[in-house]
């Protein structure tokens, strides 16, 4: 019976570490890259030096991380800001990732058909 005894106390610590460290581990935030503000009637849409943003469906969404993001919903026109700093581009990608919808080069903002993006890639 000790043998019995000793295998579910190994067994028991064994879940109740692997849980603790699970719980530790979503614990832990994760910086997304990117904020979606829900825009207010009346209230200015802001874009921070530095950050690509689209503002469509009422949401701005702010990206400020390089990378490439999967968006979902975006229906109809957009408006869209790039205001990185340096010589960056930022694009809206199609369902395959690579093709290209429409390029925003440094400065540049301006009115699109959102409706084929599937991706933003900032920088």
């Amino acid at each position: 019976m000790p043998v019995l005894r000793s295998i579910a106390l190994a067994a028991v610590t064994l879940v109740t570490g692997s849980l603790l460290a699970c719980t530790t581990a979503a614990a832990q935030q994760v910086d997304p890259g990117f904020v979606v503000r829900t825009n207010v009637p009346g209230k200015a849409i802001n874009c921070e030096s530095g950050h690509f943003c689209v503002n469509i469906n009422g949401r701005t969404y702010d990206y400020y991380r390089c990378g490439i993001y999967p968006v979902s919903g975006w229906v109809g026109p957009g408006y869209g800001w790039n205001h990185q700093t340096g010589n960056v581009w930022a694009a809206v990608l199609m369902q395959d990732r690579k093709t290209v919808w429409r390029w925003f080069p440094p400065n540049a903002q301006g009115y699109e058909d959102m409706t084929p993006v599937y991706f933003v890639q900032p920088c």
